[in-house]
């Protein structure tokens, strides 16, 4: 019998090659054109709401922030007014990528049906994020591996 993890990965990873095939002009791999449209979606979120909102690891993140400062598809630093929060901030370059991508990225999942079944779709991975949210992190022994493996 299929684990849902097991088809949630099949999905996720067709999902990611299809989108990174369709992404090679933008220089953007999935993760990171996903990094900088949720910045550019929320100008005011601070890099960590960015990362937390996408569940990414820290170093995960900190690698995709570096890449995208590196191209000079974003500015990373504090705003103005907060010296104490970072932000993500899409520069010219960056904010082209990123249009040209979500379009690529729409014409994409217009394939998945129209947007009833599109919602449907969101919907259920909406709930099942949420479920997996409740579920309690492992717990750490004094040796650092998880419980199960002690």
């Amino acid at each position: 019998m299929p684990t849902i993890l097991g088809q949630l990965t099949r999905a996720t990873n067709l999902l990611t090659h299809h989108l990174e095939d369709r992404l090679a002009e933008t220089g953007l791999y999935a993760t990171e054109y996903l990094v900088l449209r949720t910045a550019a979606m929320d100008r005011e979120a601070t890099a960590a709401q960015v990362r937390h909102s996408l569940a990414l690891r820290d170093a995960a993140f900190s690698d995709i922030v570096r890449r995208a400062v590196a191209r000079e598809y974003v500015r990373f630093g504090p705003p103005p007014r907060d010296r104490r929060t970072r932000r993500l901030t899409l520069t010219l370059p960056g904010d082209r990528a990123v249009r040209i991508a979500s379009g690529i990225h729409q014409d994409l999942e217009a394939h998945l049906g129209g947007p009833k079944r599109q919602l449907e779709i969101f919907e259920s991975l909406n709930a099942l994020g949420d479920a997996m949210a409740t579920i309690p992190a492992a717990k750490i022994l004094e040796d650092g591996l998880p419980l199960a493996t002690a």
